[in-house]
């Protein structure tokens, strides 16, 4: 039986989450760029969930689950195989409990996305800012104990490139997402509205390049043709 391409989860979990961002930011355009009720009167430039909390809050919905389920599980599936050696096993105890942290992290992260989705700006704007800080609060976490568990596998494992590829992906991620946020954070709070909105949307669509990234982690577990043959081979001996 051929084992499942797990490298597909992340690119569909890439692909919804871009296509979700674009359709909204078309959509807004393509509307004579209303002015949505829950943005501030001198604002210009709507946030994500502006758009998300009106006409298309289903299609935020969708996009934001889709998202967190395929991230969710690409996380698992990373465990998984690690465990089972269709990817370079974990050394030590600290590499497998990095390994989980980021789990745990990257569930709440995405119960941040889900909830956010669901609890509009428009009519819960406090809950939906708390939502919101756990959602990158989480990924971040999560992608920082990733960054540390791929920098100690990849330590002792030097023949692979892919670790050290994965280790400099996330850390660049982690890097210009602190960056981007506390700028997000800054702009917000002193009222400049438009800019923090632009950045928002920046750290939506690096998050969904961070998203694809997951797939070069696990592309090594792709089952090979002479594997697929050579397990046929033994299946027909028997």
């Amino acid at each position: 039986m051929a084992r499942f391409p797990y490298w597909i989860l992340p690119v569909v979990a890439g692909v919804v989450w871009s296509g979700m961002l674009a359709t909204l930011m078309i959509y807004w355009q393509t509307t004579s760029q209303p002015h949505y009720t829950s943005m501030d009167a001198a604002q210009s430039i709507p946030y994500i969930s502006d758009i998300g909390a009106s006409t298309l809050k289903p299609l935020f919905i969708t996009g934001s689950a889709i998202t967190t389920i395929s991230v969710d599980l690409s996380l698992l599936s990373e465990r998984w195989l690690r465990h089972r050696g269709h990817l370079t096993n974990n050394y030590t105890q600290t590499e497998k409990r990095l390994s989980i942290a980021s789990i745990v992290c990257g569930v709440i992260g995405g119960l941040g996305l889900l909830f956010l989705s669901i609890f509009d700006t428009a009519r819960y704007a406090t809950v939906h800012n708390i939502c919101l800080f756990v959602f990158m609060a989480g990924y971040i976490a999560s992608a920082t104990c990733s960054c540390w568990e791929y920098q100690s596998l990849g330590s002792r494992g030097r023949e692979h490139r892919i670790l050290r590829a994965s280790f400099w992906i996330k850390l660049v991620f982690i890097i210009v997402q602190v960056s981007l946020a506390i700028a997000f954070i800054s702009t917000l709070v002193t009222s400049m509205y438009n800019e923090a909105a632009v950045l928002e949307w920046v750290l939506a669509f690096v998050f969904g390049i961070y998203v694809f990234s997951y797939s070069i982690d696990l592309f090594p577990a792709a089952p090979r043709c002479g594997e697929s043959k050579s397990r046929l081979d033994v299946e027909d001996h028997h």
